[in-house]
């Protein structure tokens, strides 16, 4: 099981994401107010207060911050750390594109073996758009539920994005193909409008 995620010590993460050390500490003191000034977030913890709260209709949005743990839990040991919160926190905050679509693809591998597949893309998709309805007013009925609308776009950009990226067309993304498409397709990145 592979995982395309490094975390970084406050003199690197400064270093690469190019932020002072005071931006460190202040979000290092974020992360002690959501562990209660503990050094770490158990699983259990993650998990009450992320994915409890989408009840029966949402377990697919709880199945994809499960796989977000995962990822962030570059250690395996079951927690996150502060190192691990930090890496989080830089490459959403302060990220370059690459540092986004390496998140993306290691978020998006949920098999974690370093290959994406047309359906943990289309997941993802679906996760997102997911997201999305729930902070849409048109969807406050009901957020969990993707229209027939939004999938057609969800599967057209599937399809664009594995003609455009799987340059050996063997029906996987290697991370060497998903990182070579932030040069040579803009196009292809602007479809991933959550992360950029």
């Amino acid at each position: 099981m592979g995982n395309t995620i490094q975390t970084y010590k406050k003199e690197e993460f400064c270093t690469e994401f190019n932020v002072t050390p005071e931006v460190y500490d202040g979000l290092a003191a974020e992360f002690s107010n959501l562990t209660g000034g503990a050094e770490q977030i158990p699983h259990s913890v993650w998990t009450e207060a992320f994915c409890g709260s989408f009840g029966e209709e949402g377990k697919d949005l709880a199945a994809h911050y499960e796989t977000i743990f995962k990822v962030l839990d570059v250690d395996k040991n079951d927690t996150i750390t502060l190192d691990e919160y930090m890496l989080f926190q830089g490459v959403m905050m302060f990220g370059t594109g690459r540092h986004k679509l390496r998140a993306l693809f290691a978020i998006a591998d949920s098999s974690c073996d370093n290959v994406l597949s047309a359906d943990e893309l289309r997941e993802s998709f679906v996760f997102a758009m997911k997201i999305s309805n729930r902070n849409n007013a048109q969807y406050q009925g009901n957020p969990n539920v993707i229209t027939e609308e939004q999938m057609t776009i969800i599967n057209n950009a599937v399809k664009t994005i594995f003609e455009v990226v799987d340059t050996d067309h063997n029906g996987q993304i290697e991370l060497t193909e998903f990182l070579s498409a932030l040069d040579s397709h803009p196009d292809i990145i602007a479809m991933l409008p959550f992360l950029f």
